[in-house]
């Protein structure tokens, strides 16, 4: 590593906060103390597919890598507790934690995550080759927070069978593909035509936040709250309506990987599916690898097309001990390279941060995102950052279920969304 960027680092010393200052002052030594010494590399993450990778096939990922990994895996909510948890302990128990780029706003309001502005620059981490609203995501109020490991669009996945048998295309418009649902869920025996996130909570928040970015809505970066009072929401709830009637009956309690398990089967044509949890597909064991297509998020045909983007991204703790920050950034950079992405793609993970030459070959949906990148319709700003993230998806999610499910009316459902989203905007000033 060249000293001079170093030196010119050093310059700024007298208005670096003193975390920054310490980083920088033990980077030079990353040679010396790096993570390929045998030291144990303490990772907390959630069970997603790059973390089970690692965990499962940690021998092999220690042998490619030459990291010695201890990793401790949680579900979604445990996680973000735990987190939370651990950066109110004076040290931190662990080296690097991933994130939600949804938890970025609580996270970093309360100081947990290391500034790695200075890092980023100093080492060669190649950012051009990274999915760039992927990198964008670890990015808060101007500074570097996290590098992302597994973005994760929401894309559109069908049978190739059945649009044939009806002599469709894949649809790129919402009002393409409630026609389309509906010719499935009339002429195809046995099948519905639509399967998505219904249930009531985070899950049918998250997918009417996404929904109504088909329609226009977005959230810029900084904005600490929003309102559902526009026109893009109306239209996605009228989408959503829509949908509910060509998906199978349990669609009210559909959630997550559901979903994709009702797609499979054979319950539904078309699904709503997170780009990284389209592999097991794609397996050997799968009856219906080869006959999965890929596309975009559909999008309002008066609007632009744009597909949420999901990420998980690898930070340091900022109450990491001094003398282990060396260790954890040559982990983190290890991690997130181009030698880790590959490692991943090889062993089953349908997402790459960076763009990898073969990438596309090894599944279907990375030439998508790629294709979505270059054409700069990956947006996470449906998804924002914002504190208590997970209780506005709630609130949402809760209510739209009433409008959809219940007898609640959609303007029933927008008042009571805005009403409780405003109380909890006055709560976090």
């Amino acid at each position: 590593m060249s000293l001079k960027p170093l030196r010119a680092g050093c310059l700024q010393v007298c208005i670096l906060p003193i975390m920054k200052l310490v980083v920088l002052a033990l980077i030079p030594v990353c040679t010396l103390l790096s993570a390929n010494a045998g030291q144990p590399i303490r990772v907390l993450a959630m069970q997603d597919p790059f973390a089970r990778v690692l965990s499962d096939q940690v021998e092999q990922a220690q042998a490619a890598l030459g990291l010695n990994l201890d990793i401790t895996l949680a579900d979604y909510a445990d996680s973000k507790r735990a987190i939370g948890i651990n950066g109110a302990r004076r040290r931190s128990a662990y080296d690097i934690i991933a994130i939600d780029a949804v938890w970025m706003g609580d996270l970093a309001s309360q100081g947990i995550l290391l500034e790695l502005s200075d890092i980023a620059q100093i080492r060669d981490l190649d950012v051009a080759s990274f999915i760039s609203s992927a990198w964008e995501s670890g990015q808060f109020a101007g500074e570097q927070l996290a590098i992302p490991i597994q973005p994760h669009p929401e894309v559109l996945i069908y049978r190739r069978s059945v649009l044939e048998a009806l002599d469709e295309t894949p649809p790129l418009t919402t009002e393409e593909l409630v026609q389309v649902a509906r010719r499935i869920s009339a002429e195809i025996p046995n099948m519905d035509g639509i399967c998505w996130n219904a249930a009531s909570g985070a899950a049918l928040g998250q997918q009417m936040l996404h929904f109504a970015g088909a329609f226009g809505f977005s959230v810029s970066p900084g904005q600490s709250r929003f309102s559902v009072t526009d026109a893009a929401w109306r239209e996605a709830f009228e989408f959503a309506q829509s949908l509910v009637q060509v998906s199978p009956p349990m669609a009210q309690d559909m959630a997550w990987d559901r979903r994709i398990d009702l797609f499979r089967r054979g319950a539904c044509g078309i699904s709503y599916a997170w780009g990284a949890r389209t592999a097991r597909l794609e397996s050997e064991n799968s009856a219906i690898a080869g006959d999965i297509g890929y596309a975009a998020a559909p999008y309002g045909a008066t609007h632009q097309p744009v597909t949420p983007l999901g990420v998980w991204l690898l930070s340091i703790p900022a109450n990491l001990e001094p003398e282990r920050i060396p260790v954890a950034v040559d982990a983190l950079v290890s991690l997130t390279s181009p030698k880790a992405a590959r490692f991943l793609l090889e062993n089953g993970v349908s997402a790459v941060p960076r763009h990898l030459e073969g990438g596309a070959d090894a599944f279907p949906v990375i030439g998508l995102v790629y294709q979505l990148n270059q054409l700069d319709q990956l947006s996470a700003s449906m998804r924002p950052a914002l504190p208590q993230f997970q209780h506005v998806s709630e609130i949402i999610g809760v209510e739209a279920h009433r409008a959809l499910f219940g007898s609640a009316s959609i303007d029933d459902a927008i008042m009571a969304i805005d009403r409780r989203l405003n109380r909890l905007w006055a709560d976090l000033q």
